[in-house]
C-alpha cells in the first residue's frame, strides 16, 4: 500500500481560509465580542497546524499537532520577553501578526485549542492518517 501523504493543494486551501477567517474576525464589524476576542487566536493555532502539514506532509497528525502546539505556545510566552529589537519587530505589521504584542492566558488556551481542533478534523477526515474509505473506494477527504 502506498504511504499516505497530505495533499499540499488541500492544505494551502485550508491555510488560505484560516488566514482569511482569522484576519476577518478582527477586522469585520458587527460580530459578537467573543468572536472578535478569541476566533483569530483559535485560527492562528490551526494555521500553524496547517503550516506544519504543508512543510512536513508525511509527518503523522500527532507529531504535527505537537509541533504546532509547542511553536504557538513558545511564541505566546515570548510575549513576556521585552527587549528593544524584539519590540521593534513586533511593531511591524508582519512581526505583530506572527509574534503578537501582549501576553494573555486566553491566547495560550485559544492557540492550543486551534491546533487541537485542526488535528481532530484531520483525524476524523482521515481516520488517523489513512484516507477514509467510503463505499469501497477511497474518499477525497484524505
Amino acid at each position: 500500500m502506498k504511504a499516505w501523504r497530505r495533499s499540499r493543494a488541500r492544505v494551502l486551501f485550508w491555510l488560505a481560509l484560516l488566514i482569511a477567517f482569522g484576519v476577518g474576525s478582527r477586522r469585520l464589524g458587527g460580530m459578537p465580542q467573543w468572536i472578535t476576542l478569541y476566533a483569530g487566536d483559535v485560527a492562528w493555532g490551526a494555521m500553524f497546524f496547517a503550516l506544519f502539514c504543508l512543510a512536513l506532509p508525511g509527518l503523522g497528525t500527532a507529531r504535527v499537532w505537537l509541533a504546532a502546539v509547542i511553536t504557538t505556545e513558545l511564541i505566546e510566552f515570548s510575549e513576556l520577553w521585552h527587549v528593544p529589537w524584539l519590540d521593534g519587530l513586533r511593531a511591524t505589521r508582519a512581526g505583530g501578526f506572527l509574534l503578537g504584542h501582549v501576553f494573555l492566558w486566553s491566547d495560550v488556551v485559544c492557540v492550543a485549542l486551534g491546533a487541537s481542533l485542526a488535528a481532530i478534523v484531520e483525524r476524523v477526515c482521515t481516520r488517523g492518517g489513512q484516507p477514509v474509505v467510503l463505499h469501497g473506494r477511497r474518499s477525497r477527504l484524505g
